[in-house]
């Protein structure tokens, strides 16, 4: 349970620790299973081999900026945010790993044209993520994080995108960003009928210039 938190930059070496935020955070979505795992000890290894190359890239990048929620009292990290800047020009999509599940792969290109079309030949951020620890949540660290990277890096002038899970569109909301497209999948027709598996909707937000 956090108490009072403090926001600063994070570094290469808090990666496994971000990762494992990640892990901790999404493994309440269905989707989470098919991208990696239905096993959680096999999934945390995958989120792990997958996204800690991706972050330790982002540290190297110059356009990108990671930031971290650290809780005064026991010193740990609670939650993270990632912000990287775009000029709009179309880029190479991301190509497929032999390593990664098929389902990942698919999904990674379907939110990656949406995110093309609605940005392409604008200059813009992308707000890449935003985890907290579940025990944590409901405490304001995600308001504390957004507000940090809004008044350090002065988001009021830029469109922000962002891609997120269904039922955290109304936490963005209140920030000004708007739902602009979905990125929906039934689940079923890669999980197999009649298990109950329904449509996972991943929201495209986008906010334009202006106050917080």
């Amino acid at each position: 349970m956090a108490g009072a938190v403090r926001i600063v930059d994070a570094v290469e070496m808090d990666a496994d620790d971000l990762v494992a935020i990640f892990s901790d955070a999404v493994e309440q979505y269905t989707v989470t299973g098919f991208m990696f795992s239905h096993r959680r000890v096999e999934a945390v290894k995958l989120q792990k081999d997958f996204f800690t190359p991706l972050l330790r890239n982002r540290f190297e990048n110059d356009q990108s900026r990671i930031v971290k929620a650290i809780d005064e009292s026991s010193g740990k990290i609670v939650g993270w945010s990632a912000l990287r800047w775009s000029d709009g020009n179309p880029t190479e999509p991301p190509k497929s790993d032999p390593g990664q599940s098929s389902f990942l792969m698919w999904y990674w290109h379907q939110q990656d044209k949406n995110w093309r079309k609605l940005t392409a030949g604008k200059k813009h951020v992308i707000l890449g993520s935003l985890y907290v620890q579940p025990e944590c949540q409901r405490r304001g660290i995600g308001t504390k994080l957004v507000g940090h990277l809004f008044e350090q890096y002065d988001l009021e002038k830029e469109l922000v995108f962002l891609q997120t899970l269904a039922g955290t569109e109304m936490f963005y909301s209140r920030f000004g960003w708007e739902v602009a497209d979905s990125t929906d999948v039934d689940l079923s027709e890669w999980g197999g009928q009649n298990r109950g598996y329904g449509v996972h909707k991943a929201p495209q937000m986008l906010r334009q210039p202006g106050p917080l």
